[in-house]
């Protein structure tokens, strides 16, 4: 599980209309904003009933979990970040979705 300090949970008053970043790739959709709070960069999911059942969502958010934990603990950008996860993500192989987030990430600068 996520530590506490790097989850995201989404007040009402976060706007997805008007994110900051946007980077897509085909596994997923990373949208973003710059928040002048906070010490850590933050992450929630969004993984549709289209992935799934409750257990391959399961899983497959704990594999983005685990692959982003390294990078966000080096990082110190004050983000919040919601991925947005597409079908095919469930279905990928751990190279592909390690090398998808490597290059998001470093679209944003949380490298």
């Amino acid at each position: 599980m996520l530590p506490s300090q790097f989850r995201l949970k989404l007040p009402p008053k976060w706007n997805r209309n008007y994110p900051d970043i946007k980077v897509n790739t085909n596994l997923f959709k990373l949208i973003g904003k710059n928040v002048a709070s906070g010490e850590n960069p933050r992450v929630g999911f969004i993984i549709s009933t289209k992935v799934g059942k409750a257990v391959l969502r399961n899983r497959t958010r704990r594999k983005l979990e685990a692959m982003l934990l390294p990078e966000l603990e080096k990082s110190s950008s004050k983000l919040e970040v919601i991925l947005i996860v597409y079908p095919s993500c469930a279905k990928s192989s751990d190279e592909e979705i390690s090398s998808q987030i490597n290059q998001a990430l470093s679209k944003i600068h949380i490298n």
